[in-house]
């Protein structure tokens, strides 16, 4: 799901984990978050990180992909910057009228 103040790249599908850990790293003294935890379904029962999130005020989303993909990345999403806050601020206020 795209975050209006994040990158994310997604590194292995998971729908719902259990025992969710974070930290943060840094890559070229740029900090991004790595979101790891423990599938819900299927036998492996390794913790392994599933998705990484970058500050967008930190990282372009070229520099954001890239290091998703050189990190074996299985998908990318782009932050939307507040154009969804924007817009649900217009639905709230049509639906007021």
């Amino acid at each position: 799901m795209p975050y209006p103040d994040r990158h994310v790249c997604e590194l292995r599908r998971v729908v719902t984990v259990r025992a969710i850990g974070h930290r943060d790293q840094t890559h070229e003294g740029k900090r991004y978050h790595v979101l790891s935890g423990i599938p819900r379904v299927g036998r492996e029962a390794v913790s392994a990180e599933y998705e990484y999130q970058y500050p967008a005020d930190e990282w372009t989303a070229a520099e954001a992909r890239n290091h998703c993909v050189a990190h074996s990345g299985i998908g990318f999403h782009i932050a939307t910057g507040n154009k969804v806050e924007e817009a649900a601020k217009k639905l709230k206020k049509a639906m007021e009228k």
